[in-house]
């Protein structure tokens, strides 16, 4: 047994003490007389680092705990090996409060792998980093970069994490992306709502190495105008397409011209408008667009099952987009209503006007 593992086992003896001498100790510095002639920012830094490590005592002791409570069980692995052996063991759990140890048995069989039934009974992740840690990378990741992710956790958790395990956490977070979809009841439909399916592509600059052959042979050819970033208006032999997808739910409304122009708008016309929900919104630049679309159409099959509600397809009108909609709408057997979006159907309005102006009648 280990000296951590010891101590973790007594303090499990006297659940939390550890957890309430810290914060007697943290009292009585808030109470000194060199506490009360600091500024409120230095209070405030001093109660963050310690409230956190307060946090962090009373779940490792709670670890403790479970840990005493642990009771001899028969384990058998999947190759049928029975594990008779124990011994104490521990491990390291990085999170959200910073590194927790976890006291544990391990099971032994001689030639094998040693079992934790306790890990399992506390649904533990099989790496260093717990799920607090790892869902709070998954969310920043969708909108900072790694760096600014790693300084992020740094700053708010008392985890410690690295660059390259970012980038493995952020995989690791999106692999199980279609399952869980997959697995989710559908909604609850209501008939008189729209089933709203919407698609497009939109171009994502990319780091050199992640370019198709092709793209990457024309931008390794092209010159940069500037050393480091990519110039404004600078994007060609850059980019790859994603094709984005999203299905959703949504009252029936009557709309007016006001409503439409942006400049019109006010509070009380958003307020009247209705509110999406049951929404799921995904793409990819790994799947073909047409393939994008099906699973598009399958996710509306999910939530309608019957079709008894109106499908209505909003698109931009890329003549490729369009047949691949119209031949995932036969092949699931649903009739649609297809919608041009109004800000790229309003670029073409322009041009026709533009190019009549400069007609001469004769």
């Amino acid at each position: 047994m280990s000296t951590m593992t010891a101590e973790l086992i007594h303090a499990a003896e006297a659940p939390f003490a550890r957890a309430r001498v810290h914060a007697d100790r943290v009292a009585a510095t808030l109470s000194s007389n060199d506490m009360t002639r600091k500024p409120h920012s230095d209070r405030e830094a001093f109660c963050d680092v310690q409230g956190r490590e307060w946090s962090r005592l009373m779940l490792e002791d709670h670890f403790a705990l479970r840990a005493q409570l642990e009771r001899r069980v028969e384990v058998v692995d999947a190759e049928g090996v029975e594990h008779t052996a124990t011994r104490d063991s521990e491990r390291r759990l990085e999170t959200i409060v910073g590194t927790v140890v976890v006291p544990r048995l391990a099971y032994q069989s001689p030639g094998s792998e040693d079992l934790h039934p306790l890990d399992a009974a506390l649904n533990l992740p099989r790496e260093l980093f717990s799920h607090g840690v790892r869902r709070m990378v998954a969310k920043e990741a969708a909108r900072a970069s790694f760096d600014e992710v790693v300084e992020m956790v740094r700053d708010y958790t008392g985890a410690v994490i690295a660059k390259r395990q970012v980038e493995e956490l952020a995989v690791r977070a999106a692999q199980d992306f279609d399952a869980f979809y997959e697995q989710r009841p559908p909604p609850t439909s209501v008939v008189a709502e729209l089933l709203v399916l919407s698609t497009d592509a939109k171009g994502i600059v990319m780091r050199h190495e992640d370019l198709r052959p092709a793209t990457k042979a024309k931008a390794a050819a092209s010159v940069n105008k500037l050393e480091t970033r990519l110039s404004p208006g600078e994007k060609s032999n850059r980019k790859r397409m994603a094709q984005v997808a999203t299905v959703y739910s949504v009252a029936t409304g009557e709309r007016s011209a006001e409503d439409v122009l942006h400049t019109l708008r006010d509070a009380a016309i958003e307020a009247k408008r209705p509110v999406p929900h049951d929404q799921r919104v995904w793409a990819s630049v790994e799947k073909t667009p047409r393939r994008v679309i099906g699973s598009m159409f399958d996710e509306a099959q999910r939530q309608d099952p019957e079709k008894h509600r109106r499908w209505v397809v909003l698109v931009d009108g890329a003549p490729q987009q369009l047949q691949a909609v119209k031949e995932e709408a036969r092949r699931v057997g649903a009739e649609v209503t297809i919608l041009l979006d109004i800000v790229h159907v309003i670029e073409y309005v322009w041009k026709a006007a533009r190019d009549r102006r400069r007609v001469r009648p004769r």
